[in-house]
């Protein structure tokens, strides 16, 4: 169960540094095929881009209020549509609860209230990246359960792949 949609032409977009195509490519295959791990990718890497990713490698189109509308709209439709999934409610409440204040409003608020609903929703294996992702890091006991539940949760080729599974020890 990876956490994250991932195909080869989303890398072929990566590599040609032309993100502005992938979030659009990704909008395509999500109007196609709706699901809260599309609605997730979307949303994360349209902050990963806007706020945390390393755009300035002269990517082709980069457009920061571009990315900042899309993470935004797709919290909106996340909240709507998948607010009982722990998959959206974990990285919109990821991202808001460090960021949101790009969004205007009460949205790090609205950040926080994702990450406790997301704890509600969590199962004992989710429950363990919570506490990776949210508390003490060096607390965590069980680190090979963690490296096995982070390749299964952050595998695959794509940036935000490789950005969780560097934040996440």
């Amino acid at each position: 169960m990876n956490l994250f949609f991932s195909d080869e032409k989303m890398i072929e977009f990566e590599n040609l540094l032309d993100f502005n195509a992938e979030i659009v490519y990704l909008e395509e295959v999500y109007s196609q095929k709706k699901s809260v791990q599309l609605l997730t990718t979307i949303l994360t890497l349209s902050w990963y881009y806007a706020i945390e990713g390393n755009v300035n490698q002269n990517p082709a189109n980069y457009d920061q209020l571009f990315f900042l509308s899309k993470w935004r709209e797709y919290i909106a439709i996340g909240i709507k549509d998948y607010f009982g999934s722990f998959e959206f409610c974990l990285l919109a409440g990821y991202t808001l609860s460090l960021h949101g204040f790009y969004l205007l409003g009460h949205m790090d608020a609205v950040g926080q209230a994702l990450i406790s609903k997301s704890k509600t929703l969590a199962t004992k294996e989710e429950e363990r990246l919570l506490s990776s992702f949210f508390e003490n890091r060096k607390g965590f006991k069980e680190k090979e359960k963690l490296l096995q539940l982070k390749e299964k949760l952050f595998s695959g080729e794509v940036l935000i792949n490789r950005y969780f599974n560097e934040i996440i020890y």
